[in-house]
């Protein structure tokens, strides 16, 4: 075990100091959480005498950090667009900061996927095949497993009656492509979550 020792303090301002030397030993502890790696900790000098911290302390630490990581619930959203290259670039950024996406690419895909595994939020395109936005979001509504699910319509048409269409059947908020970019939608997603 590898001892340091301090030197006798010097004098202060010509008054020898007769401090007695100290004594600090620094000890190695395997970490339990990697058990091929091998820390060296410094003394406790906080009224607890010199040492290492507890063996179960290093533990509690590792457990802790991944039990958040574990527990936190990843947010799945329901991303419905017929562009496929719109699609990907929202799904990538989306992605990117942590959330899961699955991409329905007309309308009757949406309801049924919305329904059969709820997911936390729903970005709708307008116009889609097979069923048109504003369909899905009526069907959305009709049904009780879905009628409170979060909407947010992401569209090319910003003409007003469009937009009070959508906020009238119960969308969130109604977006427009051209104004929105991936790193907005992202932002966005605490604020409409809460909702």
């Amino acid at each position: 075990m590898p001892t340091e020792s301090l030197a006798p303090m010097r004098p202060i301002c010509g008054v020898a100091a007769s401090a007695p030397r100290l004594r600090i030993t620094m000890r190695a502890l395997r970490c339990s959480a990697a058990p091929g790696i091998w820390t060296t900790w410094s003394p406790n000098l906080g009224g607890r005498p010199p040492g290492l911290i507890p063996r179960r302390t290093l533990r509690l630490v590792g457990e802790v950090s991944d039990e958040s990581r574990a527990g936190r619930d990843r947010v799945r959203v329901l991303f419905v667009e017929d562009d496929p290259s719109v699609a990907q670039m929202y799904k990538l950024k989306l992605e990117l900061d942590g959330y899961d996406v699955d991409v329905v690419s007309d309308g009757e895909k949406a309801v049924d996927a919305a329904r059969k595994d709820p997911p936390d939020i729903v970005f709708l395109d307008i116009r889609l095949p097979k069923l048109d936005g504003f369909g899905v979001l009526e069907a959305l509504r009709e049904n009780p497993n879905t009628e409170r699910l979060p909407v947010v319509i992401l569209s090319n048409y910003s003409e007003k009656e469009l937009i009070e269409r959508g906020l009238r059947l119960g969308a969130l908020d109604y977006l427009i492509k051209t104004q929105t970019t991936p790193a907005h939608l992202s932002r966005g997603m605490e604020g409409w979550l809460k909702d």
